[in-house]
């Protein structure tokens, strides 16, 4: 699990499970939680960093925005190290802000978590979030 740590720290895919009710007469507000459907456009697993004999993938993913401006994220990694394969679940907090319909976050800095990210809200139901150290767009769906 050498580079779980690392690449949490390096990608923090905070990416999310969860439903809403969502019927179309119902006003939308951002707050929810957003399940992790896409990240760089591709579906998920989704390899994330490799390198020879070794990869890092994420499974699966949710982040939940409360409407106090506090959210968490957790996101499941794959890590196969030579044929060595864990799996671990990194949850992490933070505080966001809203501004019309981009957002920004930020975790709190701890062992596996500390990263910042912009996004936007399409107004529904979706949220795609551009974490720093992942470099591609992470695309949440209630």
């Amino acid at each position: 699990m050498r580079a779980i740590h690392r690449a949490v720290g390096a990608i923090a895919i905070v990416l999310l499970a969860g439903c809403g009710n969502d019927n179309s007469t119902s006003p939308k507000t951002i707050a929810g939680t957003y399940t992790l459907n896409t990240v760089g456009g591709q579906g998920l697993p989704v390899v994330v960093y490799s390198e020879t004999n070794y990869t890092l993938e994420v499974t699966g993913g949710a982040v939940s925005l409360n409407s106090d401006g506090t959210f968490s994220d957790t996101y499941t990694l794959r890590e196969n190290d030579a044929g060595t394969v864990n799996t671990a679940t990194i949850p992490c907090t933070g505080v966001w802000t809203q501004s019309g319909n981009n957002i920004s976050l930020t975790e709190t800095t701890t062992a596996d978590c500390g990263d910042t990210g912009d996004g936007t809200w399409d107004g529904s139901n979706t949220v795609t979030i551009d974490w720093g150290s992942l470099g591609v767009p992470a695309v949440h769906k209630r």
